[in-house]
């Protein structure tokens, strides 16, 4: 088990992570966009669920954006 953890560890994408992870905790404003992104993020399950075609569109456009945004 440890193998396996030690693996997943140095795995490139979870190092990357580990590098973002104290600039994410010290930037309120990119904390804020990405909370706003989840909450699009329900909106849009909501809308596919009850089969909102219309809405969806609205949502992924706008999630789309603020997503373009946050890179």
């Amino acid at each position: 088990m440890n193998k396996l953890k030690s693996a997943f560890l140095n795995l490139p994408e979870v190092q990357r992570m580990k590098e973002l992870e104290p600039i994410l905790d010290k930037n309120a404003k990119l904390n804020e966009l990405i909370r706003s992104l989840k909450e699009i993020q329900k909106k849009m399950v909501n809308a596919k669920e009850f089969h909102q075609e219309k809405q969806y569109a609205i949502y992924k456009k706008e999630y789309d954006s603020l997503y373009e945004s946050i890179l």
